[in-house]
């Protein structure tokens, strides 16, 4: 943990597993994210590709047929209610 702390330039936090995980949301790893982040901008950038029908009434679908995450182009297509 501790070289990992240097490599990001964060201050060091406690490694227990109550820290770790918070309302299901492993806390390393988002501070990790967020580090990241903070030393390229671009890695925060968030895009969607996605169609929307409408039904009826007030029910759509619509579904994501690719998303970019940090850069990362992810081709999986996904469909919401």
């Amino acid at each position: 943990m501790e070289q990992q702390d240097q490599q990001v330039g964060r201050e060091e936090r406690p490694e227990t597993p109550e820290a770790n995980r918070i309302n299901g949301i492993d806390t390393s790893q988002l501070f990790a994210t967020i580090d990241a982040v903070k030393a390229d901008a671009t890695k925060a950038r968030c895009a969607f590709s996605a169609t929307t029908r409408w039904k009826h009434g007030t029910v759509s679908d619509c579904e994501v047929s690719r998303y970019e995450l940090g850069g990362e182009v992810i081709p999986q297509a996904t469909r919401c209610a």
